[in-house]
């Protein structure tokens, strides 16, 4: 039987593996690092607290397979994202939704940015600050300067030390403005956190006859190890 190597035994490594052994496939998967899970990677401290090593990865897609495919190994827990910024002085709903602009604009102007931005989203629930900014209406462009200026401005110079006129416009529509009073992060129709974390979804993805997992092993397949530590070791329970 033929074997496939795949490097990296993150959520797209497992998947790869799964995917293949699943298919009647020999995998071996090689992980440069001393633990699986990728940028995913969590695990639990002494008291049983869920530790995000990397950051808190969320679960958004509109994708009914693969929502079922993961649901193979996990169960989940429904999960929305809601994140409030500092504007002005007030905590404000990101993405800028219409609460935000009932917080930050005087009522008439309000309903007449509310109504703008009904009439050009149409079926969407968002637009992309860039189709503001670029707009031919009024309206629509003065309040793409409002978001820009409130939003973008301050958070680029600190966090990346440049200008927001040196973004790229694929940067400036990751946060988009929703024509709503949705106060979600994402609209996406499935939105889950794994029940035991993402650690133990993609251990379970890989536990299989037909894929090996070593640790410790770089890309080009010259294998080394910790002192001491032998292919699984770490803290979780073995593969």
């Amino acid at each position: 039987m033929s074997t496939v190597t795949v490097i990296g035994a993150g959520l797209t490594g497992a998947t790869a593996a799964r995917v293949l052994a699943d298919a009647g496939i020999r995998v071996e998967v090689w992980e440069k690092k001393s633990h699986i899970g990728g940028a995913a990677y969590d695990w639990r401290d002494d008291d049983g607290t869920l530790i995000q090593q990397y950051g808190p990865p969320i679960f958004h897609t509109n994708s009914d397979s693969v929502t079922a495919f993961l649901g193979r190994f996990t169960e989940w827990i429904p999960y929305r994202h809601k994140v409030m910024a500092a504007i002005c002085g007030k905590l404000t709903p990101l993405p800028f939704n219409f609460s935000s602009i009932d917080m930050h604009f005087r009522a008439a102007s309000a309903e007449e940015l509310k109504c703008a931005l009904r009439k050009a989203a149409k079926a969407e629930s968002q637009l992309p600050l860039t189709a503001l900014l670029h707009s031919a209406d009024d309206t629509l462009r003065r309040l793409g300067v409002f978001v820009k200026d409130a939003v973008f401005t301050g958070y680029t110079r600190k966090q990346w030390g440049v200008s927001v006129e040196e973004l790229d416009d694929a940067v400036l529509n990751r946060v988009p403005v929703c024509a709503s009073y949705d106060s979600g992060y994402f609209s996406d129709r499935h939105q889950y956190m794994p029940s035991m974390g993402y650690t133990d979804l993609i251990q379970r993805m890989l536990r299989h006859e037909l894929i090996t997992v070593t640790l410790d092993a770089d890309a080009n397949g010259r294998l080394w190890m910790r002192a001491g530590a032998r292919p699984g070791a770490g803290p979780w329970p073995s593969l």
